[in-house]
């Protein structure tokens, strides 16, 4: 009779065992799976540029605190910044100086279909320029001629026929101090 007891009690005890070891197996599936959701999340937000900015693929990247890049008399256009910012232009840090020149017919998927520029050191100066058709691809994207957070002056230069899903087609200034002079900002 005690051995039919003590069998009957070593099998509660393995099917208790039985349930505490389902049940710690499935705790940590799903700890593994919010872990892999936070490391994909992560992933996202250090590869986006839409959240931590990233100057990928622009036809021109203006980059170092020091670095002038004065663009005179030139046209910069059918560029693409795939999962990028800045389709033809995009400064990370340093000046840049556009005078005379056209920028059309850009694309970028998250900001600055044209020109994209980021806060900090960064500077932003055109005149006499056109900036048009360019586009932003992201529907979060903004931006479409120009997206600056950083200083930037404008004067005498049009902005036209750009187009962004979100905000500010032509220009989507979210920081930094911008003046715009003389500027016809139509069609877009």
């Amino acid at each position: 009779d005690t051995i039919l007891e003590r069998d009957q009690d070593l099998r509660e005890s393995l099917a208790h065992k039985d349930g505490l070891m389902r049940e710690i197996h499935h705790r940590v599936k799903n700890n593994l799976q919010v872990i892999s959701s936070l490391v994909s999340m992560q992933q996202r937000a250090l590869t986006d540029p839409g959240i931590f900015g990233a100057c990928l693929g622009p036809a021109l990247l203006v980059s170092g605190d020091a670095t002038t890049v004065n663009v005179t008399a030139s046209v910069l256009q059918d560029n693409s910044a795939t999962n990028g910012t800045g389709g033809a232009v995009c400064v990370s840090s340093g000046t840049l100086n556009l005078d005379r020149s056209t920028v059309r017919d850009n694309t970028a998927t998250y900001g600055g279909g044209g020109i994209r520029l980021f806060p900090g050191t960064g500077m932003l100066n055109i005149t006499n320029s056109t900036i048009s058709g360019n586009v932003v691809t992201h529907a979060n994207g903004s931006g479409g001629g120009i997206e600056t957070q950083g200083i930037t002056n404008i004067a005498n230069s049009p902005l036209s026929g750009n187009t962004a899903p979100s905000t500010g087609s032509a220009l989507a200034v979210h920081g930094g101090a911008t003046t715009v002079t003389n500027v016809t900002i139509a069609g877009n």
